[in-house]
């Protein structure tokens, strides 16, 4: 990979990214934080980091969502789960859903924040019947109004790669619904922004922002699932007759694609995702 496709991956990536900075004390309002399935662990230890760390006012409360059925990528959850933590086996996460996979690891490596949760100190939700991102959001949503949970803050967590298009599909999901049960703020945390650097001709990850300070590379994609993600998605956020806008087919609202993204993306496509 040249020096300029590395530039384009990276562009690419951090645009898809879309990480805010999360407040380290929220002292009043309730706060949900969804947990969307993916095979990216660093994510989930950072969601579960933060909640054994947060501090609750009087004034503040939090909820937990676990969302992620059985979809593709499910497998690839098993298998990092099982390398990560080698006493959940292959036989214990078999069958179940990407949701139940974070809810069995944290039972295991946070049972501090698990007492919160049983004790009622901060809410606790799963949802694990989607099985695609349009999904995710639905059905989060849907869980989340019968259980009259209206969060003032919404922290969405997913795998870096899929996040603007569930930060879009999770504001489409609330569009129909009354005033009261929407957030004030939806506020994306993918916890690191995919980023390669190139040194000697050799492309590493560079994980210097990453919120889990225990990540590892080997707990990344691989270079070919990366780039063929992030070619993707911006093909499913560009709106047009084949993306996933109000252009093609209506499963998110319009995205304003930048057009340095744009470009960066559409040299990726043409070299192959740079490889």
């Amino acid at each position: 990979m040249t020096s300029a496709a590395v530039h384009d991956t990276n562009t690419v990536a951090s645009y898809l990214a879309q990480c805010a900075v999360i407040p380290t004390h929220i002292t009043s309002g309730h706060t949900a934080i969804v947990l969307v399935g993916s095979a990216i662990l660093p994510t989930m230890r950072a969601v579960f980091d933060y909640l054994l760390d947060i501090y609750i006012t009087p004034t503040s409360s939090f909820t937990l969502v676990l969302c992620g059925g059985i979809g593709h990528s499910t497998s690839l959850l098993r298998d990092a789960t099982c390398e990560a933590y080698p006493n959940i086996t292959r036989e214990e996460v078999e069958g179940l859903s990407e949701a139940r996979i974070f809810e069995k690891a944290m039972r295991l490596a946070w049972p501090v924040l698990c007492g919160r949760i049983d004790r009622g100190e901060i809410g606790y939700v799963i949802e694990e019947e989607s099985t695609n991102c349009g999904a995710n959001a639905n059905l989060a949503v849907d869980l989340m109004v019968s259980r009259e949970i209206s969060p003032e803050n919404l922290i969405i967590v997913q795998d870096p790669t899929m996040m603007r298009r569930t930060v879009a599909s999770f504001e489409k999901a609330y569009d129909s619904l009354a005033t009261n049960f929407k957030p004030k703020q939806i506020i994306p945390w993918s916890t690191f922004r995919p980023r390669l650097s190139l040194n000697h001709e050799v492309v590493r990850w560079d994980i210097t922002d990453f919120c889990d300070k225990n990540a590892s590379v080997n707990e990344l994609w691989t270079m070919d699932r990366f780039l063929g993600l992030i070619i993707g998605e911006i093909a499913r956020l560009n709106d047009d007759v084949d993306g996933y806008g109000p252009i093609g087919k209506g499963f998110i609202g319009h995205v304003d694609v930048p057009e340095d993204v744009l470009e960066s993306w559409i040299r990726l496509k043409a070299n192959g995702g740079g490889r």
